[in-house]
């Protein structure tokens, strides 16, 4: 029985270093996201940008990162991430996620757009 539960224990997975850099962080409403390509991430990251300014500007992920980096120290925003682990954390925290035949659809709307604009028929 032992050296099967050493055999199951040593298959276990090993613990996942988090990506800090894929999560944006705002304090003072609490939240966490988890930036996914292609899911609205822009659009999210402008939203978050408007709550750092305060509604002043919007701006891209690279003005977010801006702005987090002068307000969230990468230890604080790694502790917000690993309280996610806890029941009672303090954080809303989610993703984005883009329906999969929505997304298709998109694509092949805008590839037929694009040909008819440049007269490939």
């Amino acid at each position: 029985m032992r050296k099967v539960c050493s055999e199951v224990h040593s298959r276990d997975p090993q613990p996942v270093k988090i990506k800090k850099f894929i999560w944006s962080i705002e304090e003072k409403h609490k939240l966490l996201m988890c930036r996914t390509a292609k899911h609205g991430s822009t659009t999210w990251a402008s939203i978050f940008v408007k709550m750092y300014t305060k509604g002043l500007s919007g701006g891209s992920q690279n003005r977010l990162r801006s702005l987090e980096r002068m307000k969230v120290t990468p230890a604080k925003k790694l502790k917000a991430i690993y309280s996610l682990k806890s029941a009672n954390h303090e954080y809303l925290s989610y993703f984005v996620c883009r329906n999969p035949v929505e997304k298709l659809l998109s694509v092949y709307n805008f590839k037929s757009w694009e040909q008819g604009t440049r007269g490939d028929r």
